[in-house]
């Protein structure tokens, strides 16, 4: 049994609960607001997400300690500006959490693009990938308004709180657009043309993969 083998039924279970996290954690982000309870709530949902993130990389030590060295730290810093607001630990602990997001997203895509065949674990992991995407974008938003207050139109810090920002970072991300949050500084415009981008060669690589792996076999003439 080779090792790719042996990992893909945990892979397919980690793909899939940690896809169903995920939509879970964004329908419930509106109930995130300032209040302690809400911030207390983001927090352990964002612990959680660590967890399964590292239980769907830990395939061999190595993707484990790469993704523990990212997670920690963010960890720490998440729950220190729980308890202690700082707005430089706050701006911490959205970066580390951005790159934790692209770490694991970067894996699940590598996994998908490897596999000769295309499954039921490919497409959740592919899932996956997206919607880190975009967690990773409305982390990078939280910090550019963060470092530079009112960065982004429309957005309300004391009562919408981290939830704009994922709202702002999908609708960018789908090219939705709907124009009732815009970024203001060059920094969000900037953060914002990026992840359009990506958005759109991820749907384009990853429909181009999926076409690829389907395809009939070729007839010899």
């Amino acid at each position: 049994m080779t090792i790719d083998s042996k990992w893909r039924a945990p892979a397919r279970a980690s793909y899939l609960t940690l896809f169903v996290f995920l939509l879970g954690t964004i329908l419930v982000q509106p109930l995130f607001t300032r209040t302690v309870g809400g911030r207390a709530l983001l927090s352990a949902t964002f612990s959680l997400l660590l967890v399964l993130g590292l239980w769907a990389v830990g395939r061999t030590a190595w993707w484990r300690g790469i993704g523990l060295a990212i997670a920690l730290p963010a960890l720490v810093f998440r729950w220190v500006a729980f308890v202690r607001p700082d707005g430089a630990i706050e701006i911490a602990a959205a970066v580390l959490s951005a790159l934790f997001c692209l770490y694991v997203a970067v894996v699940f895509v590598s996994d998908v693009l490897r596999e000769p065949e295309v499954g039921t674990e490919q497409i959740f992991g592919a899932s996956c990938a997206y919607i880190l995407i975009g967690l990773m974008w409305a982390f990078c938003y939280a910090a550019a308004d963060m470092l530079q207050p009112g960065a982004f139109n429309g957005h309300d810090a004391a009562s919408s709180g981290f939830s704009d920002f994922i709202y702002f970072s999908f609708i960018t991300l789908t090219t939705l657009g709907y124009g009732d949050m815009t970024p203001a500084s060059p920094m969000a415009r900037m953060l914002a043309v990026l992840e359009g981008i990506i958005g759109q060669l991820y749907i384009a690589i990853l429909i181009a993969r999926l076409v690829g792996a389907h395809s009939p076999p070729q007839r010899s003439r």
